[in-house]
């Protein structure tokens, strides 16, 4: 188990390393970095593509005169959350109802993470709690006294029902490029899915070593490409017609339950939903927004645990399995999701304090931060011997191949 942990910290090590280079390598305060990145989310233009060939979403929404809004007012923010970091690597945004109060307390001790792993611990992450309005003083006093505890709800002004779910959405889009441009991957979940997050981080990573993150979902349990079955649901059967998709079949699309992007791809998303009138299903309408955009639904399936929780999460290979998004809305019992929640924190907590235990540590400097964040010519030293090395070995492998190719010839003549 010790040398799958360390082989997972080598793994990614590089783009921390990159990331931290990064950010120490401004020489400038917090902000201007971060109107730097705002300015920069703010003058990208976005490409609306033509309907492709095999495009299964209706034709009414390629129309060109087709005008969206999201005219509503934030009346609780946190505008410096992202504001005391010059980088935050992920920002997780949480839809949430004002009743699934011990939900969000849950989902707070996991995000309030002290990782096992030290080159994880440099990397930020944020997360917020998205509200709605209701029409009860007493439940927005509760609301209020929660935002001031906390600090951790961003909350706007349009009534809290199941219709404004993707108004709930918008305004995590919204809130991200304006108020955590200088975030690097965004989450949109929900309040029922438990977050392992230095999982998720791990993942995401991978994702940023390529340098190719802006024209696809990074994590995504991809659905859709098929008929479209809303009005099978209770939900939608008495909805007003014009809220719903118009179209017979649903093009591909990630799930609501959650995701994650590049903000480049979330700052996209934005732009483009004013060009898009919303509809229900949320998901579907984001799936058009993407395809429009032609950004790539990806398949993450065996990141997404939808039962079997008990034994998933107390295996003693947890660390390693691919697991990390528990999803427990399915049984549509919420005291049963309560429970669930609880008893997947307390095996969560119960494994990464078991690798706590067992990670091999660098030595650290005064302030306890790894040396290996600040001594980069340390690593370029190793990184310099680990070439040589590869260098030396290559070299001798060719000799002996080159060797072996002429003594087969001189056994052929004889």
């Amino acid at each position: 188990m010790a040398d799958q942990r360390i082989s997972r910290n080598g793994l990614h090590i590089q783009a921390v390393l990159l990331l931290v280079f990064l950010q120490d390598s401004l020489g400038m305060n917090n902000m201007p970095y971060i109107l730097q990145r705002k300015r920069l989310l703010e003058e990208t233009r976005i490409t609306l593509h033509a309907q492709p060939k095999h495009s299964k979403v209706d034709k009414y929404y390629y129309s060109q005169n087709l005008r969206s809004s999201h005219n509503y007012t934030i009346t609780l923010n946190e505008p410096d959350l992202c504001t005391t970091d010059k980088q935050v690597f992920l920002l997780i945004l949480v839809r949430s109802y004002y009743a699934h109060f011990q939900w969000r307390e849950i989902l707070r001790q996991l995000l309030k993470r002290g990782s096992p792993m030290p080159h994880l611990k440099k990397l930020m992450v944020k997360h917020l709690f998205i509200f709605a309005k209701s029409n009860d003083p007493n439940i927005e006093s509760l609301v209020l006294n929660e935002s001031k505890h906390h600090r951790d709800i961003i909350q706007e002004d349009f009534p809290e029902t199941y219709l404004n779910l993707l108004k709930k959405v918008v305004t995590s889009w919204k809130w991200a490029v304006n108020f955590c441009p200088n975030a690097e991957y965004i989450m949109i979940t929900n309040d029922e899915v438990v977050i392992d997050v230095e999982k998720v981080i791990s993942h995401l990573l991978q994702d940023f070593i390529t340098g190719q993150y802006d024209d696809h979902f990074a994590l995504c349990y991809p659905v859709g490409n098929s008929r479209a079955s809303h009005l099978d649901f209770l939900q939608f059967r008495n909805m007003d017609p014009n809220y719903l998709y118009k179209g017979k079949f649903y093009p591909p699309y990630c799930h609501g339950w959650a995701y994650a992007a590049h903000i480049r791809v979330i700052n996209k998303l934005y732009k483009a939903s004013f060009t898009t009138p919303s509809f229900m299903p949320t998901d579907v309408w984001i799936g058009v927004l993407a395809e429009k955009l032609r950004i790539r639904v990806t398949h993450n399936e065996n990141r997404y645990v939808l039962g079997n929780f008990e034994s998933y999460f107390k295996d003693s290979l947890y660390a390693i399995r691919p697991g990390m998004l528990a999803v427990t809305d399915e049984s549509g019992k919420k005291t049963h999701e309560l429970e669930v929640m609880q008893s997947i924190m307390k095996s969560m907590r119960r494994h990464w304090k078991m690798m706590n235990n067992i990670t091999i540590y660098l030595n650290d400097d005064n302030n306890g931060n790894p040396t290996y964040f600040h001594d980069f010519s340390n690593y370029n030293s190793i990184l310099i011997f680990t070439c040589v090395i590869i260098g030396m070995l290559s070299i001798i492998g060719m000799m002996t191949l080159l060797k072996r190719i002429g003594c087969g010839r001189v056994l052929r003549r004889r």
